[in-house]
């Protein structure tokens, strides 16, 4: 969610340099960092997926539960 407020707290000084003269060494960060910005909005906010999700999952739902230490079993 930090990714998000970032980026569109960012937004106005993006928007301020993009149209404004800037130099061409500030033109072209300026450019790719909304592109960034964006594409890193999407991808947080895409559900989980793939093999590596379907691992998580199995390793929390086959995980020992921890015993107090000094905790005795009958």
């Amino acid at each position: 969610m930090l990714v998000t407020v970032c980026a569109v707290l960012a937004a106005p000084a993006h928007a301020l340099v993009w149209f404004d003269h800037a130099p061409t060494a500030l033109l072209v960060p300026t450019l790719l960092a909304p592109v960034a910005a964006l594409a890193a909005v999407v991808l947080a906010w895409l559900p989980s997926n793939g093999r590596y999700a379907v691992q998580r999952r199995e390793q929390k739902r086959n995980a020992a539960v921890p015993q107090p230490t000094g905790a005795v079993s009958a």
